[in-house]
């Protein structure tokens, strides 16, 4: 309004809105990336190495808080390659980026999230899924992956875009943190979030790589895990909200 300059004289009581115009105000803000970042039931990330798709998934969302996430990234899923995408389930889309046993990825989203674009190599995977202009990727990498093949694939599939970068990339951030991989991320200004092993043999390989230009945006993250009764790997659970 301090930018509103009215010259001569107005009648307020002939103002008034457009049904259109506000209609498509509450579209855009029911879809807004802000707002469903917001600490609510459609804000919550859900990351875990389940260990198989086909045996655990249905322990995993046993717990209500899970079935109520936006997006759920799993890894090794030991899903057959030529098993359909885009199964709904849970009210998610369901889609399937699969190599076989003990590797492979799932990402389940709800709207406004849509599918990108897959990287299927025999030794990571990654899926990336998006609203307006932030990606959400989802990888699994297995420890004997190529450093340089992996991140070059990841800058590709970043695109330059604002990114949530998580999964289980089988490299310890306590101990392995001069990794080139982890160097990578400092260099391109993420901010690391897990802070505690999530792995049973005190490793801490589930990482949740967040782009500092999110945190620019003031988009408040809480990260809480807890480990399973059916996998060695925790779940982790990302909420977000506007400051």
């Amino acid at each position: 309004m301090s930018q509103l300059f009215i010259l001569e004289s107005l009648n307020e009581e002939k103002i008034t809105s457009s049904k259109t115009a506000l209609a498509e105000l509450k579209r855009m803000e029911e879809e807004a990336v802000n707002s469903n970042l917001q600490h609510d039931s459609e804000s919550l990330i859900v990351s875990c190495n389940i260990r198989s798709f086909n045996k655990n998934f249905n322990h995993l969302v046993s717990e209500a808080e899970i079935r109520k996430a936006c997006i759920v990234c799993l890894q090794e899923t030991w899903l057959a390659p030529s098993l359909n995408n885009d199964t709904l389930i849970q009210d998610w889309t369901q889609h399937n980026n699969s190599v076989g046993k003990g590797k492979g990825i799932t990402t389940l989203f709800k709207a406004p999230f849509s599918w990108v674009a897959d990287i299927t190599k025999p030794l990571y995977q990654m899926t990336k899924i998006a609203v307006f202009d932030v990606n959400v990727i989802n990888v699994y990498r297995s420890e004997k992956a190529d450093t340089k093949s992996f991140l070059k694939d990841l800058i590709e599939i970043m695109d330059g875009k604002q990114s949530i970068v998580l999964g289980d990339f089988n490299l310890c951030f306590l101990s392995e943190n001069g990794h080139t991989i982890f160097k990578f991320f400092k260099e391109c200004g993420f901010v690391q979030l897990v802070t505690d092993p999530t792995h049973m043999k005190g490793r801490m390989i589930d990482l949740v790589f967040v782009d500092d230009d999110i945190f620019l945006q003031k988009v408040k993250f809480k990260l809480s895990q807890c480990s399973p009764f059916f996998t060695d790997h925790d779940v982790i659970k990302i909420l977000s909200s506007k400051i």
